[in-house]
């Protein structure tokens, strides 16, 4: 969550020094929170995928986290990331009232 909201902080300081307005309207904000939400998905999928092999992975056959990542190529390390871009519209939806209001 943490990544979430930093980039929706910052996102939305962006948009509001760029356009001058002092809020964002409805639109501006779901726009900011999905945009928000896919800098999450990207930077979060390596270390859930990693996560994922490290609990799936043979028991005694534990790699740790560095080797576990660098194993595979980059393609495999965003396995499963266009579904959870698909995903992010709801998300954006869903909590971008509460880092509205939070900030």
């Amino acid at each position: 969550m943490f990544v979430y909201f930093y980039g929706y902080s910052y996102f939305k300081r962006l948009y509001l020094e760029k356009s001058g307005y002092k809020s964002i309207g409805t639109r501006a904000n779901l726009l900011i929170a999905a945009a928000a939400e896919a800098v999450t998905a990207i930077t979060t999928q390596p270390l859930d995928t990693t996560s994922t092999r490290m609990q799936t992975s043979t028991f005694g056959k534990y790699k740790g986290l560095l080797n576990t990542l660098i194993e595979g190529t980059w393609s495999d390390a965003f396995d499963g990331h266009s579904i959870s871009s698909m995903l992010t519209s709801s998300p954006a939806i869903q909590v971008a009232p509460v880092a509205q209001a939070s900030l």
